[in-house]
Formats: C-alpha cells, structure tokens, sequence
C-alpha cells in the first residue's frame, strides 16, 4: 500500500504564546516541537495492541541508537502511534527516523501481522513540546490548570464551545474547572481541546 509521508518542519513558538503559557499555574515553557508524520489511509478506528506496542518498542529503540537519538517513549492514542526523542534530535534524525519506522511498519503491513493496528493511523515522530491543540496523553497531564477552550463536534447542554482551566482526562470525559465547578464533557464528541492564543502585548 502506498505510504504519503509529509515532515512538519519544526515550529517556532513566539516569545509572547511563551509568556503566555508562564502566566498559567504550574507553567512550564514550551519547547519548539519538531514532527514527522506518516499517514495510513484506510479507514478504521481499531486500537493497537499491546503486543504490538511491545514490539514496535524495541523496534523504535534500536532504530533511534543507530541514529544516535535518544528514545524518551512510544504511546498509542488513536489514531496516532506517537514516538517522542530527546529535544537534542535534529529535523534531520526526526525525519530519518520517521522513515526506518514507516519502512519496518509497511514490511509488517505486507507480512500481514496480525497485531497491526488496522485502519487509519500517523505515526508521529517528535521532540518535547506541544502544540495548540492538545492530543496526546501526556500533553493533556502536562497542561493541567492551563486554560483551553474545548469544540464539540455536537452540542453538550444546549453548547459547543466550553471554556475553563483544563483539569482532567480520563476514558470517557475531559473534565474542565470553572471558578471551582468542574464540568464533564464527554471525549467522544470533544472534536478540539485548544490552548489560548497569547494576546498582543503580552
């Protein structure tokens, strides 16, 4: 199955969404993400098993010690298979091995493996940092009392548009505080969780 691979190049954060989110409780800056994405195109939603997380593991760790990068973790969060590297990595290496990873994932396609996660997928390669709209597992702990604003893809007591300090994510909800109410908003239908964007002047 033919494969299209698109590398993200790496993205500059400005100094003012830097202040921005140091302004938030228990800030932390955010470091210039670097991804390289690749993209199955079939559709499904199956989850991936863990065998096949265990052996795409050691998979992604010998890869990144061939090219002297430094493997933090790999993650299943549908529908992505997420590698995270040290924020030393280079665009280069991120991309490399983006590459060997697609190529060993398209070999155990052909092979036919069964623990494969079917359907539609990106295998996402990157360094520490996040993005303005919050995905993966460790972006949403890593956020906890940032304001985000959530979308629904259909509306939740008569709304589509939720806004609050960002409090929790578990399987079936994203648990938002406000002013000390915590509102639940079901995950299925939660279509973006956005951080603000910083304001002029700030």
């Amino acid at each position: 199955m033919a494969v299209r691979r698109a590398v993200l190049a790496a993205l500059l954060w400005t100094q003012a969404r830097a202040a921005a989110c140091a302004r938030a409780p228990a800030a932390r800056a955010r470091a210039p993400p670097s991804f390289a994405v690749r993209s199955r195109p079939v559709a499904s939603s199956a989850p991936a098993h863990d065998a096949f997380l265990s052996r795409f593991g050691v998979v992604a760790a010998g890869a990144a010690a061939e090219l002297g990068v430094e493997l933090v973790g790999c993650a299943w969060a549908a529908p992505r298979l997420c590698v995270e590297v040290g924020s030393s990595a280079s665009s280069q290496e991120i991309q490399d091995l983006n590459f060997a990873l697609s190529a060993w994932l398209d070999a155990e396609e052909e092979a036919g493996a069964a623990d494969l996660p079917p359907g539609e997928f990106e295998l996402e390669v990157g360094t520490p940092g996040a993005p303005d709209v919050l995905t993966r597992d460790i972006e949403f702990e890593v956020f906890k009392g940032f304001d985000v604003t959530i979308t629904t893809s259909e509306p939740h007591k008569g709304k589509t548009r939720f806004e609050g300090a960002l409090h929790s994510r578990d399987g079936a909800h994203v648990v938002l505080n406000r002013t000390g109410r915590l509102v639940k908003i079901p995950r299925a239908i939660c279509a973006e969780v956005r951080l603000p964007a910083a304001r002029d002047g700030d």
